[in-house]
């Protein structure tokens, strides 16, 4: 069929570049809040197991309203960040200089925002979110650790400033799966 052709697959990917390059913040945010929200109806359909008709659609609704308005507008600003900090250049030595400050001091400081926005989110206030915060932010931390350094130096190494959001977004899905499920366990 046609949808699953060659031609309409360049023509949704010859539609997305046309909007990066006309629309950059708001088609980066958008596609961030899109697969924020794909995340959280994968963690919980595929990591809770709680079915359709258990299905928290105002949470992915959320998870969303934070990728749209947060995420993808700060990783944005991050990624042209490091390339006027560091150059645009995809040598192995900017490249570290890159996913050094990426995970030493941006990502610290962005599970430090998210987590109090995704307990803001359920509700939780004052107190609650700061114990949230300290309950799990350590482990958010490491196990991204597992994850993000090898998708970052990929990034980085591989992938043109314009299409950065777009990577991380691809390889968030897996990654806001599980963050939806432990923001919300």
């Amino acid at each position: 069929t046609w949808i699953m052709s060659g031609r309409a697959w360049r023509f949704v990917w010859g539609w997305y570049v046309k909007q990066l390059n006309t629309r950059p913040l708001l088609t980066q945010a958008s596609t961030t809040g899109i697969i924020c929200g794909v995340g959280d109806v994968i963690a919980q359909q595929a990591v809770e197991r709680r079915g359709l008709r258990r299905q928290e659609w105002s949470r992915s609704a959320k998870m969303s309203l934070i990728g749209f308005t947060f995420t993808g507008p700060v990783l944005r600003g991050w990624f042209a960040l490091l390339d006027r900090t560091f150059g645009p250049s995809m040598t192995a030595s900017v490249v570290v200089k890159k996913l050094l400050m990426d995970q030493c001091v941006f990502a610290p400081l962005l599970f430090l925002c998210l987590l109090p926005l995704f307990s803001y989110s359920q509700g939780l206030r004052g107190h609650q979110i700061k114990d949230k915060v300290k309950k799990e932010y350590f482990n958010m931390y490491t196990s991204s650790l597992k994850f993000w350094p090898f998708v970052q130096t990929f990034n980085f190494y591989f992938i043109p400033l314009k299409f950065r959001v777009s990577f991380v977004n691809i390889a968030a899905v897996a990654w806001n799966s599980y963050v939806a499920w432990l923001a919300h366990r």
